[in-house]
């Protein structure tokens, strides 16, 4: 077990980002049903951070990646993943880390036989590119609707 925490937690940084994030996924499935989007993003966004001195970016982004899927891929109560959940959890947590990320929100529609069916969908936009998507073609077929901060 020592062996397993050691092998994912290299800082007492890595464990306070963990449990954040298990604390704040309740507060953001409360806060996504009783806010309006710009009042949640407002929430969301922390304060200006840099990443400190030192730091490598890419280590720091997969570590949050690591967290963030481990713990909505519990599949249990709340903690289920879904675009919005996750793009949220990595929107907060990357820009907390100083990556200047965009939360992107789109749809469109889908064609089930005979009827119409309208499809949404939530990622991350880095440097202008799709950013941590399975899927990037799939995601470019939705027509983007609204961005944080700026469009996209």
């Amino acid at each position: 077990m020592i062996k397993k925490i050691s092998a994912n937690f290299s800082s007492l940084r890595d464990a306070r980002i963990f449990l954040e994030m298990i604390f704040i996924v309740p507060v953001l499935q409360f806060f996504i049903r009783v806010f309006r989007l710009p009042r949640l993003m407002e929430w969301l966004t922390p304060s200006a951070v840099r990443l400190r001195r030192g730091e490598n970016p890419e280590h720091k982004i997969q570590k949050i990646i690591k967290f963030a899927d481990y713990i909505l891929d519990r599949n249990f109560w709340i903690y289920r993943k879904t675009c919005l959940k996750r793009s949220l959890l990595l929107y907060r947590f990357l820009r907390q880390a100083g990556i200047d990320v965009q939360l992107c929100l789109g749809v469109k529609v889908i064609h089930d036989g005979t009827r119409k069916n309208l499809q949404g969908h939530a990622w991350l936009v880095y440097k202008d590119d799709i950013f941590l998507e399975k899927d990037i073609e799939t995601t470019k077929t939705f027509k983007v609707t609204y961005c944080f901060p700026g469009e996209a």
